[in-house]
């Protein structure tokens, strides 16, 4: 947990108090912190989200538990690539 923590503290400029709240809220199962890194830096470019690095990464993170969990519910949309 702490090397997530870290890695979001150093990659995004946030501090440690951010970074655990967002490691203990949405990370918590996330084996590869790189792979999220890249869906958030995509999203925020798709969706030209705004706001601190803290604000844009916890709008982030709550489409992407949206997103997850319309995937899981629909079994069409979780084997839609794109």
């Amino acid at each position: 947990m702490q090397e997530k923590i870290q890695v979001l503290m150093d990659l995004l400029e946030i501090n440690k108090a951010q970074a655990t709240d967002i490691v203990g809220r949405y990370l918590k199962e996330a084996k590869d912190i790189h792979s999220f890194l890249d869906y958030y830096f995509e999203t925020l470019e798709k969706e030209k989200i705004v706001g601190t690095t803290y604000e844009k990464l916890r709008i982030v993170c709550k489409k992407a538990e949206i997103e997850f969990k319309k995937r899981f519910e629909d079994k069409e949309i979780f084997f839609y690539i794109g």
